[in-house]
């Protein structure tokens, strides 16, 4: 029989033990989405790259092609240079983000820049539908109270 049964239970029963697996959880997490942001980094640079294939191939066909058709030569110049501005802003547009990818991750990495990957994300989920995964996966981890204490005691340190 229990000597004092009106007794509270202790207060921090099992609270040392409850941190330590949300810190681990926490630290698992962030390794996990620096990894996946430089995975996606690779996968949006492979992509860019080949659009850059892409494009120098199809300025070598017009232009093997404009000379054999004879069209005028302010049409086939306007064309070339809308394809040209076009494919190289949609190129750089990949190449910059796949460098805030890798950037994003390595500030995970470090517990830095909490509003830069939170940023990335949210330009993660334009891409469907790994980057959407990405991106959610990134907002939901970032948006944890204890993550959120980790980078403030970090800044700190």
């Amino acid at each position: 029989m229990d000597p004092y049964p009106n007794a509270p239970p202790p207060i921090a029963y099992g609270y040392e033990q409850a941190q330590a697996a949300a810190l681990a959880k926490d630290d698992q997490d962030l390794k996990v989405l620096s990894i996946l942001h430089f995975v996606y980094a690779g996968i949006i640079a492979f992509t860019g790259i080949l659009l850059g294939v892409y494009l120098v191939i199809a300025a070598a066909l017009v232009a093997s092609t404009s000379s054999a058709a004879k069209p005028s030569a302010g049409e086939a110049a306007v064309v070339g240079t809308v394809f040209v501005v076009i494919f190289g802003s949609l190129i750089l547009f990949l190449w910059v983000k796949a460098a805030l990818l890798v950037y994003s991750g390595l500030s995970l990495r470090k517990l830095e820049r909490k509003l830069l990957s939170q940023i990335v994300a949210v330009l993660a989920c334009i891409n469907l539908p790994f980057g959407t995964a990405l991106g959610v996966y990134t907002l939901v981890v970032l948006s944890r109270p204890s993550i959120s204490w980790r980078y403030a005691k970090n800044r700190l340190a």
